[in-house]
């Protein structure tokens, strides 16, 4: 097994098959050992990339951003448009747009490596504006919620997502952490404006409107951003005067003394070759084989349990002890920005600790403000408290997890690896979202939420040990010099 996954691990981005590894126009590699921050950060800005990462933020402030407002829909449908449902049966919208959002991304994985990073966006933006457009239309039902701003629009989300969270990696040698921190920052900034938004619509115009205007700005801005998302381009090679006999070579002949030709095995090589290049299945096996993958795959299942939970019960939680709709709202705006801010910190620290010591650490401080916070929250400044502390210092996670795949894999089979981890997350929005709808039924009986916190946060223990298990085979690694960047 270790001789299998060692030949499928590729050295600093590039496969070992004989091929030079793929150049990057990346216009921080050069950088000089010491040097101001201005000069640094005008590096960073002026790198062919940065409008790469822009885009990539926009996309993500429509896509990822679906969570959060997810928990002003949910609050809306729980207590207003569905509240003789069960919250189990309503839950299946959210469950759905989060199954759909992160399963998606393994399927954008192998779009993004074979049809490219704009067909992908274009594809999904289509999908997430058929979705609102369509669940807005007649007299809304949870069966045409579920297929439309679950399926569809979480698809749309999944395909652009998958594409935005991987291409900045592509540009920056030395900055990945920054530049993922920054275009993850698009959660965050979608979180600030869009749930109040979509709250003060649904007040005034109605749930339709809601859903229409959803679909208007994401087909807007994303098609739009859209078109930035393209791969950087190979540096041009140098032009040399061949010699005769590499044009023999390359013609796959040779000549003889009497001026004939004679075939040579070049052309025979080359068409085997492209056979096997035809032959190559979508997804390497020899992916599944490495035990790193699966512990990631649970540290990002238990993860995503807490983390979509949260995101669609902290208003609803807020209400059920007295705070008004209004203000539980403004619950959403403040992990919003505390996530913004969390993501640029933990970004920059993920290049100067490694994004090894920045997942423990966010899974350790987002056990703490659960169990500290949220359990014992009875007053609208604790569940502000909670939302702040929690934003800031616990979800912090999505820069890190990319960077740390390449890592422990390089960056050739990234969008694949990248993909096969983030299964965890469908797995994860499945189970989190029924189970904590269920406890919130049946032993919380659908008025506090004790028990329901309870399971979560007890969900965020596990993924701190997972990620600690984690931590020791990076730290193994590292010994025997197999880890392929350490900042």
């Amino acid at each position: 097994m270790n001789a299998s996954n060692d030949a499928f691990k590729d050295n600093g981005g590039a496969a070992n098959n004989g091929a030079a590894p793929a150049t990057t126009l990346s216009s921080d590699q050069h950088l000089p050992a010491k040097g101001g921050y201005a000069r640094r950060l005008s590096e960073f800005i002026l790198n062919p990339g940065f409008k790469v990462v822009v885009a990539s933020t926009v996309i993500q402030m429509f896509t990822t951003s679906i969570i959060p407002a997810m928990g002003i829909f949910q609050a809306y449908y729980l207590e207003k448009l569905f509240p003789d449902d069960s919250a189990t049966r309503i839950s299946w919208i959210s469950t759905t747009s989060v199954i759909c959002l992160f399963g998606m991304i393994v399927v954008g994985g192998v779009m993004f490596e074979r049809i490219g990073p704009i067909f992908t966006c274009a594809t999904g933006t289509t999908l997430m504006v058929a979705g609102y457009m369509l669940a807005s239309l007649g007299k809304i039902k949870i069966w045409q919620l579920v297929l439309c701003q679950g399926l569809l629009v979480g698809t749309g989300a999944g395909l652009l997502n998958s594409v935005a969270i991987i291409i900045p990696l592509d540009y920056y040698e030395k900055r990945q952490g920054l530049a993922l921190s920054i275009a993850s920052t698009g959660a965050g900034i979608g979180g600030i404006w869009i749930p109040p938004l979509v709250e003060k619509v649904i007040e005034r115009h109605g749930i339709g409107w809601a859903l229409r205007m959803m679909g208007f700005m994401v087909f807007f801005a994303c098609s739009v951003a859209s078109a930035f998302q393209q791969r950087p381009l190979p540096a041009p090679a140098v032009e040399t005067t061949p010699s005769k006999v590499e044009i023999e070579q390359a013609s796959g002949s040779t000549t003889a003394q009497d001026g004939s030709s004679i075939p040579t095995e070049q052309k025979m090589r080359r068409r085997k070759k492209k056979k096997k290049q035809e032959k190559k299945p979508w997804v390497d096996p020899r992916v599944f084989l490495d035990p790193t993958i699966w512990l990631l795959f649970l540290v990002m299942f238990f993860m995503k349990v807490v983390i979509t939970t949260t995101a669609a019960y902290i208003v609803t939680s807020a209400i059920k002890y007295g705070v008004s709709s209004s203000r539980a709202a403004l619950l959403t705006t403040v992990m919003a920005v505390g996530h913004i801010v969390g993501n640029v910190v933990s970004g920059y620290l993920v290049d100067k600790v490694t994004a090894m010591v920045v997942l423990i650490s966010s899974f350790f401080c987002g056990s703490v403000t659960i169990f500290a916070l949220w359990y014992p929250a009875t007053s609208y400044g604790m569940f502000m408290a909670f939302s702040a502390l929690y934003s800031l210092f616990g979800m912090n996670t999505n820069n890190a997890l990319p960077v740390l795949i390449a890592q422990f894999f390089g960056l050739t089979h990234l969008p694949t690896i990248n993909g096969v981890v983030m299964v965890g997350s469908v797995f994860g929005g499945i189970f989190g979202n029924l189970a904590v709808a269920r406890v919130y039924d049946i032993l919380d009986h659908r008025d506090k939420f004790k028990k329901t916190i309870l399971l979560v946060g007890s969900f965020y223990v596990l993924a701190l040990l997972l990620s600690l298990a984690v931590g020791y085979m990076y730290w193994q690694r590292y010994r025997r010099g197999q880890i392929h960047r350490v900042y």
